[in-house]
């Protein structure tokens, strides 16, 4: 054990599709991802189990809910589904779209600002995460993994990244500085 954590760490091997159960009715859960041939890569999703109430009854009022309810019961009234809270892609190339639909908070690897920049078919670049963008819509994307080189360049993307994505609220983690988001 570390001598410097208050608490016992276990740590263990993770696959693709497997699942770790959290706190609170949440969960964490992997997913393959693309890296470079041969490797195995591996993103993550915070997930959440949650209730509502079934579409069909979603044009009664709340006396006429609570009626319903008491006529037929709670488990006929309400569904369960699956929120996604976070998805983090872990180091790779981009993403699929159906991972990332209806996550809150988007963590992204983007390496590279210029595509140009990109030797081999690895990494994620600027213009693949806004083009990711394009058919997903996070309330939050945190873009981090950012090569050193653009140091000088973080502030123009993210205020491009505000201008052209103006609904999504964006935080770049820079390369020479831990923060605290």
């Amino acid at each position: 054990m570390n001598k410097y954590l208050r608490f016992k760490l276990i740590t263990r091997g993770i696959e693709h599709e497997d699942i770790v159960p959290l706190k609170n009715n949440r969960f964490l859960k992997a997913f393959k991802t693309r890296h470079t041939p041969g490797e195995k890569s591996l993103g993550f999703q915070i997930l959440e189990k949650r209730k509502k109430l079934k579409n069909i009854y979603s044009d009664l009022s709340g006396e006429e809910i609570k009626n319903l309810i008491s006529e037929i019961g709670k488990e006929n009234v309400i569904e369960e589904y699956i929120k996604k809270i976070i998805t983090i892609s872990g180091d790779s190339l981009p993403v699929s779209p159906d991972i990332i639909e209806d996550s809150d908070t988007l963590i992204h690897e983007c390496t590279f600002i210029k595509e140009s920049d990109r030797k081999l078919r690895n990494h994620t670049s600027l213009n693949e995460i806004k083009k990711l963008l394009k058919s997903v819509h996070p309330k939050r994307v945190i873009l981090y993994h950012i090569s050193s080189r653009y140091n000088r360049l973080i502030n123009k993307v993210k205020r491009e990244l505000n201008e052209n994505f103006s609904d999504i609220d964006f935080h770049i983690v820079h390369p020479e500085e831990i923060s605290i988001i």
